[in-house]
């Protein structure tokens, strides 16, 4: 396991503490703990950590999963965030 459930609890609460783009920055800063995932226009944040995603750790984790506008696509194409 990568850490324990407190540890998680602290990242998330760090993460849930900045706003789109520092979270954005955070995924790409850690792409060995975080993922996006993207199914029709829907984005969703995983967890590297198969443990973690298990323990449905990955829902203390607050990223915005409807994105409408084609530009916010771009927005992960120009930052070099990784798509699924």
């Amino acid at each position: 396991m990568m850490y324990t459930e407190n540890q998680w609890k602290k990242l998330a609460e760090s993460f849930n503490s900045k706003k789109f783009l520092g979270k954005l920055m955070l995924i790409k800063q850690h792409p060995t703990i975080f993922k996006l995932e993207e199914d029709n226009s829907w984005f969703m944040l995983r967890l590297h950590c198969e443990d973690a995603m298990e323990n449905e750790w990955d829902l203390l984790f607050e990223f915005p999963g409807e994105l409408s506008s084609s530009n916010i696509r771009d927005l992960f194409w120009s930052a070099d965030v990784k798509l699924y």
